[in-house]
């Protein structure tokens, strides 16, 4: 992967917790946005940035975090009024 395509972006949630926690530092793979194997990644969804695990599930996307606290929910990509965008997979993290 050629570094000028990594991105480096800081956690500021618990939604992955265990592995990825509030305040951890992640670099991210933009040249890798494609969700056909699933996976954890870096997305945009209106204003808001997030890293989830992403997966396809028909016309939708499934997002999921780790930490069973937080609910998953579904994206519906035929729904044009949502803005949403893959910026990249989750390559590794960077514990504080």
């Amino acid at each position: 992967m050629p570094i000028h395509s990594i991105v480096l972006t800081h956690i500021t949630s618990d939604v992955m917790t265990p592995y990825f926690k509030n305040n951890d530092w992640v670099l991210i793979d933009t040249q890798d946005n494609n969700l056909a194997s699933g996976g954890t990644f870096f997305y945009r969804i209106g204003p808001y940035e997030l890293v989830s695990n992403l997966q396809y599930q028909g016309k939708h996307i499934l997002v999921s975090g780790s930490n069973p606290t937080f609910q998953s929910y579904t994206i519906d990509l035929s729904d044009e009024a949502i803005d949403f965008e893959v910026i990249g997979r989750v390559v590794i993290s960077l514990h504080r």
